[in-house]
């Protein structure tokens, strides 16, 4: 594990599982990082996230990437990058006690290039994924989107081109 954040959220599993397993609504409630379905359709997605330079140059940074099978209702993951060079596997885990869920969100570099950019990765996503944590926890528990317009979303996120399937 590279990076792992968890949180209590107070609401059902179930509750959580709804918000975790529609990717077409995170735009809703999710400010934190954007994970938008490919147009083409099937499992294919893009991930988005805010980020700056460090001369402080504010920059949207996207990567491709394929949804894994859901495993209901414990686990909601994709895997961005190209295998073997540089890849990103982000899941979601949920973990019912009583009527509490608690969420895992954590993060595997992994590829040759890993050792090379792991301690930028990590410095770019920690924060996003405990952003997307509370955002979920405010949905959740809420019950409440803070919804976005889809064309901003759209405008803000331009798909990188896939050269690999």
């Amino acid at each position: 594990m590279d990076i792992q954040h968890d949180i209590d959220i107070e609401a059902s599993p179930p509750d959580v599982w709804a918000i975790l397993s529609d990717i077409p609504g995170y735009a809703r409630w999710n400010r934190s990082m954007q994970l938008t379905l490919d147009e083409e359709g099937g499992d294919f997605v893009t991930f988005g996230v805010a980020a700056a330079t460090e001369a402080g140059t504010p920059h949207q940074w996207r990567l491709a990437g394929k949804l894994r099978p859901f495993r209901e209702p414990e686990q909601v993951s994709w895997w961005l990058g190209v295998r073997g060079v540089l890849g990103l596997g982000m899941v979601f885990d949920l973990e019912s006690q009583g009527v509490k869920t608690v969420v895992r969100f954590s993060l595997k570099i992994r590829g040759f290039a890993a050792p090379f950019a792991r301690r930028r990765l990590v410095r770019l996503l920690t924060g996003a994924m405990a952003g997307t944590l509370r955002d979920l926890k405010r949905a959740a528990e809420g019950g409440k989107f803070r919804s976005r317009p889809e064309t901003a979303a759209r405008l803000r996120i331009k798909k990188p081109k896939r050269r690999f399937r």
